[in-house]
This record gives structure tokens, C-alpha cells and sequence, in this order.
């Protein structure tokens, strides 16, 4: 593949001057939006047969250009493609990951209790803040302990796993408080769940704690059912790479 001065020869032949210097800039721009394309592709959800050809396809442009040594936009495309791949792999990995904690809470009867999803590459896990907090206290009932200590023996056995605590009340719990922020309110709790986590053994690197207070209703507050739901705990897992 020819280099930018390469390039910039070949245009002045072709239109006999600096005028067609375009040409270099619309060539550059193409291939940046056929990697951009190609980069959003990876990070959907195609089979794996789609994807493969998608891929091969643009190893095929990259490699009929003419021969000479790489410029750097081709290098750049190059290194798109393989952050491109890198991601397919990530997301794969996280939906194991989401199928062994299905399997997994389910063999511990939790499955009423934790709801588990999986979205945009994204492992969560979701528990009603009732069932961890009595009324609006910010400490952990025993019956939230218990619930946490079954879910640590499962968050303990996958390592590579970052877990970010984020702690929502609905609007009405918002509204009282009695004088309590919502957001401290939120915090607070999110950082029991932590803090219990790190004293049952879990590694302090892996964890994060953040309250929300009532953003990001899940349901519309407008039923008692739906104020429960929105009133949670969720677990936000991510793949963590090296130290």
C-alpha cells in the first residue's frame, strides 16, 4: 500500500497539478468510514459466520492495494479492526459469564430474588433494596447479610470480574427522607453492600460502590409493584484485564 507522498505523486500526475490533492483526503476518509462501519458491526450482535466474512472482506481490500509499506492511516484501520475483534471476544466471554450466574442462582434459589440480565455486552444483577434493608435504614438487615453472603460465594469465584454497587430508591422513597438527601441516602447504602463484600473476603480492587438516588427508574413510578422494583440494588459486572 502506497505511503501519503506516494499518493500525492500519483495525483499530481493523474490531474497535472495540486488540485487533485483531494483525492488523498477522500481516499483517507473512505477507508476511516469502511473501518468505522466494520467497528460498529463487530461490537452488534451478528452470527459469527456475517461477521467472519465482514472481516475477511476488508483483510482483502487492505491486502489487494497496490504493495509498498503501510501508511499511517492504513495502520490505524488496521488497529481499529483489531480493537474491533478484541471487543467480540469481551462480549462473548461476559455472556458466559451470564449464563454460569444464571445456572448459578438458580442452584442457590435465588432466582426469585436476583433477576439477571444481559444487555449491550453488559452482565447485571438485580436485587429489590427490600430485601436487603429494613424501611429506609442504610444498614443491612440480616436477611440482606444472608442474600449477600450467597452472592459472594458466586461473585468469589470469578476473579476477572470488576463489580460496580449501584444503589436506586424510587420517587417516593426519594421524597421521605426526612430531610436526607437522596443521593447520601443511595450512597450510603451502596457502600454497606460494600463494605459487608470486602469484609466477607471479596478484593477491594473489584469493587465500586455508587448511589443513584431516583434516576434510572426502571418501571414508571406509578404502582406500588413498580415503586418496589425501582427501589434495588443492582450488580454491574465488567471484565477486568491485568492489574
Amino acid at each position: 500500500m502506497v505511503d501519503s507522498d506516494e499518493r500525492r505523486v500519483i495525483a499530481k500526475k493523474i490531474d497535472g497539478g495540486d488540485d487533485a490533492i483531494w483525492l488523498i483526503t477522500l481516499s483517507d476518509m473512505s477507508m476511516l468510514l469502511l473501518a468505522c462501519f466494520v467497528l460498529l458491526f463487530s461490537m452488534s450482535t451478528p452470527n459469527d459466520q456475517k461477521f467472519n466474512e465482514s472481516m475477511a472482506s476488508v483483510q482483502k481490500a487492505l491486502d489487494s492495494a497496490k504493495h509498498g509499506g503501510r501508511g499511517t492511516k492504513e495502520r490505524e484501520i488496521e488497529g481499529l479492526l483489531d480493537q474491533g475483534a478484541v471487543l467480540r471476544q469481551v462480549q462473548a466471554m461476559q455472556q458466559r459469564i451470564f449464563n454460569d450466574l444464571q445456572n448459578a442462582t438458580s442452584k442457590e434459589g435465588l432466582s426469585e430474588q436476583i433477576g439477571t440480565s444481559f444487555e449491550g455486552g453488559v452482565v447485571s444483577m438485580r436485587v429489590s433494596a427490600d430485601n436487603l434493608f429494613a424501611g429506609n435504614q442504610t444498614a443491612l438487615s440480616p436477611e440482606g447479610r444472608a442474600i449477600l453472603t450467597r452472592l459472594k460465594d458466586i461473585f468469589i469465584k470469578y476473579k476477572d470480574q470488576r463489580i460496580n454497587i449501584r444503589c436506586f430508591a424510587d420517587d417516593l422513597t426519594a421524597k421521605n427522607l426526612q430531610g436526607r438527601d437522596a443521593w447520601e441516602f443511595t450512597s450510603l447504602r451502596a457502600v454497606s453492600v460494600l463494605r459487608y463484600f470486602m469484609e466477607s473476603g471479596l478484593e477491594p480492587q473489584r469493587l465500586s460502590a455508587t448511589g443513584l438516588a431516583d434516576l434510572e427508574p426502571r418501571f414508571p413510578n406509578n404502582t406500588d409493584a413498580n415503586r418496589q422494583r425501582n427501589n434495588r440494588v443492582e450488580f454491574v459486572l465488567e471484565r477486568s484485564f491485568g492489574k
